[in-house]
């Protein structure tokens, strides 16, 4: 049976799923894998895609194609998730990464879209700082999506947003009082671990309606955040060695 791979580090930690292309439960999420720590994730990534395959009894040769989340998201969760998949590309079947068929997804805009129910406007907000971040905005009614930095400290940028008429809105953390204030609807928080296994679950149906068409040998592109004062020390230095 072939398998396509879905992986997430866009939020905290990293997830995995495989959803077989054929059969019954093509599209399901199946043998899901999730460790939340951020600081481990490296480690930690050979060990769930170890663990999902096992579950499944399937090996390397069995996927044939990746999906995965190009962000928005953290700056090392992105880097640490794009560098294992690229490097678990150069496994299948013994072909390159160039070779290996991709989709890239947006995780915010997977969001946006499950939590409007398709009936309602819908907004969700992820924080990189305190008064910035991105969000991505559904309409149903047009089928329509945006997605876009915001700072709250700018009011064209919140006007823009509140001009988009957003009937709910969710923020992935819990700094929920700042955007409510600053736009005029009340957010409702969720946590990573929620939004870890909606995206998954979303990324497998899709990825099976999307086969083989919706995929593509280009490597997609990394959309990050702003990444924290560690990170950037560490650049830093690096960029001194």
């Amino acid at each position: 049976m072939s398998w396509i791979l879905a992986v997430d580090t866009s939020l905290q930690g990293v997830s995995m799923a495989l959803t077989p292309l054929t059969g019954e439960h093509k599209g399901s999420l199946k043998s899901y894998e999730y460790f939340f720590e951020l600081s481990h994730s490296a480690q930690e990534l050979p060990v769930i895609f170890d663990r999902a395959c096992e579950a499944l009894k399937i090996d390397l040769k069995d996927i044939k194609a990746i999906s995965l989340t190009i962000g928005p998201g953290t700056f090392t969760g992105l880097r640490i998730g794009f560098s294992y998949v690229l490097g678990l590309a150069k496994g299948l079947d013994g072909i390159c990464p160039e070779e290996t068929l991709w989709r890239g997804y947006s995780s915010l805009k997977i969001l946006a879209r499950k939590y409007s129910d398709e009936s309602k406007r819908t907004i969700v907000y992820l924080p990189s700082t305190r008064t910035t971040g991105y969000f991505a905005f559904y309409d149903p009614q047009n089928h329509s999506d945006i997605e876009a930095s915001l700072d709250l400290t700018k009011k064209d940028q919140r006007d823009t947003v509140i001009g988009l008429k957003p009937e709910k809105c969710f923020l992935i953390g819990s700094w929920d009082h700042l955007i409510s204030s600053d736009l005029g609807v009340s957010a409702l928080s969720v946590d990573h671990v929620l939004c870890n296994r909606q995206i998954l679950e979303f990324m497998c149906a899709d990825s099976v309606n999307q086969w083989p068409s919706g995929f593509s040998a280009s490597i997609p592109t990394l959309n990050y955040l702003k990444k924290s004062s560690v990170e950037e020390a560490e650049d830093s230095r690096a960029s001194y060695v």
